[in-house]
């Protein structure tokens, strides 16, 4: 089987700490159970969704449409996960209809400064329009700037109906000199790893 996961409610304890999450939605898009959307929820000391609980609208509700829609993105990449400025990224999703209802709408690549400022960097759209029950394969190339940041944040949307309906997200790195030759030396001393010159143990 092959499925998506999203995390939905996440957990934190007394410190702050994040400690998993209570609930998500799994989309299998391949095997077994193509085409089913599951809601998980592990809570089992607290009725999440009890009367006058916020989570009705802001979980419960929200959850429920999107299961219900089934039209979703899955396998977002960028081809190779890293590119040197100068060469062409190729953004790639896929886009599954396993709702009742045709869909017409646009996936939206966005791609961001992956450090600190998160600068659009660009924007590309492509239109979509997918039948039940079928599988749309999008892809938009990039050509990488010389000079880009040397990690790339990539968010792909799915807009339907004037608002984004899905948004699945990953990223690329830039072959960047400066920063390689500023990142800790990797060495190896018989059976051990050395970062910067003090053994370390690697999992």
């Amino acid at each position: 089987n092959r499925a998506r996961w999203l995390p939905l409610v996440e957990c934190l304890d007394a410190l702050g700490r994040h400690r998993g999450h209570a609930g998500a939605v799994v989309h299998h898009y391949e095997g077994t159970f193509a085409g089913s959307s599951w809601g998980v929820f592990g809570v089992t000391n607290v009725d999440l969704f009890a009367a006058g609980s916020p989570a009705l609208e802001s979980v419960l509700r929200p959850t429920v449409e999107y299961l219900l829609r089934r039209v979703y993105l899955h396998e977002t990449d960028t081809g190779y996960a890293t590119y040197r400025g100068g060469e062409t990224a190729l953004l790639r999703t896929r886009v599954s209809n396993f709702g009742q209802r045709p869909v017409s709408g646009a996936v939206r690549f966005s791609l961001r400064d992956g450090g600190q400022d998160c600068a659009v960097l660009a924007t590309l759209g492509k239109p979509v329009q997918i039948t039940p029950g079928a599988t749309l394969d999008v892809h938009s190339p990039w050509p990488v700037p010389v000079g880009a940041p040397d990690f790339v944040h990539v968010t792909a949307d799915l807009c339907a109906d004037e608002r984004v309906v899905d948004r699945e997200a990953n990223a690329f790195v830039v072959w960047t000199p400066a920063v390689l030759a500023a990142g800790p030396k990797l060495s190896r001393d018989g059976t051990r790893f050395r970062i910067g010159g003090r053994p370390q143990f690697l999992m």
